[in-house]
């Protein structure tokens, strides 16, 4: 039943695409955010699959970084498409076949998104496609463009012409943000140029008494990071937390202890795949009213508050541990005027050291501190168990690490050989002799990119 309303609702909306590219040519990428709330990605939340098939891992680890880019200052989620459950919604990572990065804006329903990559895309490249489907336009279609750029149309490839136009103030929002030169959706000088030495795009308005450099922004701007907690509504208070351990606590001023200001705050846990987070309560100070209704501390089980709600306080006093089932964690604070209690304090840390029990879904495990380099004393210690007359097959999607096979820091031992992913080939697959694997990882060093492994579970031959 979902599947034919999903493919009644993809042929309405192709319509709608259909007569909205006639009237405006909706399918371009444009302006600074987009105007029409049903391009929105429910909750920020946006599932991803990527053709691991085309890429090398080095593309795919920098595919992971740029959607860490946006998740650490906004409220936006990736997360990754579980195949045996039906998601009409999501983003498809693949190679482009015009030589080009390219992708929607926003999210259209029951629907497989592409961001399309050629070899020539750059990390930042990535970074600005994920912007267009998060719900970005390029900073030189905004209504007011022409007031800070000149578009040279002569200069343009016929398909990227569609990427120059101009847009319709009540097709965009800007928040009532200036034009901004830093942003990392202002493309260069000769993006999509007929030939490598015209221009298609060129600054007239000076900044600081000169004209400004485009396109080399690293990643995302202030403005940009702005504009996407104003579209998604994401919490003022609160933020995305990707550290390995530290502390949160609610916010405490004279100001909210005496006041009838509300507070709602929210900080989104995340950490590398096979890896859970522990959170333990030091101290808590909130209002008790009925179920929790009206002030509350909320921990939630997974990415979203859909998910199962693991335990929610109102009270004074007892701490408390919890530990998430997978990688991400939800924690919600709300305060309400009427309260003059204090809130809470907690101590919050990633582990990697427990058993996983492996059936017909793929499990990735991952460094501490992936995608990024991990550090020192950054050690896990991983009990893989499969179904009885299974057996675990491991693939190594990423490895940097010492290349020391005699000491390597990533190790297998199925009780009966032992192994390292020093040694291994890296486009095999191992399989463990029996239906459990022990993977280590002790690090010698620092500065490395990590690793990133896949375990599914087959018969045992």
């Amino acid at each position: 039943m979902k599947k034919f309303f999903c493919e009644v609702i993809k042929i309405f909306f192709i319509f709608l695409i259909f007569i909205s590219y006639v009237k405006s040519s909706r399918l371009s990428k444009r302006s600074v955010a987009i105007g029409d709330d049903n391009y929105k990605w429910s909750h920020g939340v946006i599932m991803y699959k990527i053709n691991e098939k085309v890429f090398n891992s080095s593309r795919i680890l920098s595919i992971f970084r740029a959607m860490r880019h946006w998740e650490a200052s906004t409220c936006v989620k990736f997360v990754e498409l579980d195949t045996k459950i039906l998601h009409p919604d999501y983003i498809f990572f693949t190679k482009s076949e015009e030589k080009k990065c390219d992708s929607n804006v926003g999210q259209y329903y029951c629907a497989e998104n592409p961001i399309r990559l050629a070899d020539s895309c750059t990390h930042q490249d990535i970074i600005r496609q994920l912007g267009h489907i998060i719900g970005l336009y390029f900073e030189h279609q905004r209504p007011d463009r022409d007031e800070y750029v000149k578009v040279h149309d002569i200069n343009i490839q016929s398909n990227h012409e569609f990427d120059f136009e101009k847009q319709d103030k009540k097709n965009v929002r800007t928040f009532g943000f200036p034009y901004d030169f830093n942003s990392i959706m202002q493309v260069g000088r000769r993006v999509g140029a007929r030939s490598e030495s015209e221009d298609t795009l060129t600054p007239v308005k000076k900044v600081n008494g000169k004209l400004p450099v485009i396109g080399d922004a690293k990643g995302a701007s202030e403005i940009d990071i702005q504009v996407v907690n104003l579209l998604y509504n994401c919490p003022k208070c609160g933020r995305t937390i990707q550290e390995t351990s530290g502390v949160i606590k609610s916010p405490v001023t004279p100001e909210s202890l005496y006041s009838n200001q509300v507070i709602e705050c929210e900080w989104r846990m995340l950490a590398p795949h096979g890896h859970r987070i522990k959170f333990a309560i030091t101290s808590l100070d909130i209002y008790e009213t009925a179920d929790c209704a009206t002030d509350y501390l909320e921990i939630a089980d997974g990415y979203s508050d859909d998910k199962a709600l693991r335990r929610k306080f109102c009270r004074t006093g007892n701490e408390a541990s919890l530990h998430s089932t997978d990688n991400r964690m939800l924690v919600k604070y709300r305060k309400s005027g009427e309260s003059t209690h204090k809130g809470f304090t907690a101590q919050y840390q990633q582990t990697c050291n427990h058993t996983i029990f492996v059936d017909g879904k793929t499990v990735h495990l991952e460094s501490p501190n992936y995608p990024e380099p991990y550090g020192a004393n950054q050690q896990c210690f991983w009990r893989l168990v499969a179904p009885e007359n299974h057996q675990l097959a491991v693939k190594l999607d990423f490895v940097e690490l010492e290349n020391e096979e005699d000491n390597c820091s990533l190790k297998f031992d199925d009780g009966r050989t032992e192994t390292s992913a020093c040694a291994l080939d890296k486009a095999a697959e191992y399989f463990s002799s029996d239906n459990y694997l022990n993977v280590t990882f002790i690090p010698r060093s620092t500065g490395r990119n990590g690793f990133s492994i896949s375990v599914a579970v087959k018969i045992l031959v």
